[in-house]
């Protein structure tokens, strides 16, 4: 090659790939990946749509995310995916914590209201209300049978 032609060989060479690096960086780039935000020094803020924590074989146990309704929850779920307890923001500003039992029924709540009134509820595995406790207020009574031994 001569020596005008190999300097424009090796410039597009270097362009093209410096373009077709910003190309595959514009088009893999994920928005839903979480970033590390370091606008303060000593900072570290991590923003995502959702954190995901999974066992050994990689199967959800539990996240912190945004619900479908836009509001932030917890879940934990046991080892067959099934949701065992959730901490959750209603659109009310009410705070609502729910224990289920394995076959899915709720049988513990704790709910404070937005003005932070609480509400303790205890079920039986029917569903049936056993003790409740709502702003200071009791209903049901409380018997040594009531609870299953672990």
């Amino acid at each position: 090659m001569r020596n005008g032609k190999h300097w424009l060989a090796m410039a597009t060479i270097l362009g093209s790939s410096f373009l077709g690096g910003v190309v595959s960086h514009w088009l893999l780039s994920n928005d839903n990946e979480a970033t590390a935000d370091e606008t303060r020094p000593g900072a570290r803020i991590v923003r995502a749509s959702a954190f995901v924590l999974t066992g050994g074989d990689r199967q959800m146990r539990g996240a912190f995310r945004i619900s479908p309704g836009g509001l932030p929850e917890l879940v934990l779920q046991d080892s067959s995916g099934a949701t065992r307890a959730r901490l959750a923001l209603m659109r009310d500003g009410s705070q609502v914590q729910t224990l289920v039992d394995r076959a899915g029924g709720s049988r513990a709540s704790l709910r404070f209201s937005p003005s932070g009134s609480p509400w303790l509820s205890l079920r039986d595995p029917s569903g049936k209300v056993i003790w409740e406790v709502r702003g200071g207020r009791r209903r049901g009574r409380w018997q040594d049978g009531d609870l299953e031994q672990p």
